[in-house]
C-alpha cells in the first residue's frame, strides 16, 4: 500500500533535465524556488526526495539559469530513471540525513 505525500512539507513538482551525471543521482531547484528557501539547502550537497513510498538520495544543484521553474525540481537522467515517477508529480525535499557511519567517527574523535 503507498502512503500519501506528506503535505506538511513544501512540494515541487518533478521536471526531466537532460543532464548526463554518469551514474549519480542529481536533482536541481531554483534560486527563486516558491516552495523552498535555497539559501536552507545551500549548505547540504544531499538531500532527500519523497513522494508516496519512494525515497531518492541525491546530490542538489541550485541554479540561476532557467533550467527549472520556481515551482519544480528539476532530475537528471539518471535520478528521473531511478526515482521512477511521472514528470509534473509532486515531491517533497529535505536535507538528507547523515549517514550512520558519521555516528561512529564522531564518537571516536
Amino acid at each position: 500500500m503507498m502512503k500519501a505525500t506528506d503535505n506538511s512539507r513544501p512540494q515541487l513538482k518533478i521536471r526531466r533535465v537532460n543532464l548526463d551525471t554518469g551514474r549519480e543521482n542529481v536533482v536541481v531547484i531554483s534560486r527563486r524556488s516558491t516552495a523552498l528557501r535555497p539559501e536552507v539547502f545551500s549548505g547540504f550537497s544531499r538531500v532527500e526526495l519523497r513522494c508516496n513510498s519512494k525515497v531518492l538520495l541525491a546530490t542538489l544543484l541550485l541554479t540561476d539559469n532557467g533550467l527549472v521553474n520556481p515551482d519544480e525540481i528539476g532530475l537528471a537522467d539518471p535520478a528521473f530513471r531511478r526515482f521512477a515517477e511521472a514528470a509534473g508529480s509532486l515531491v517533497t525535499i529535505t536535507p538528507a540525513p547523515p549517514p550512520d557511519s558519521l555516528d561512529a567517527v564522531r564518537a571516536k574523535i
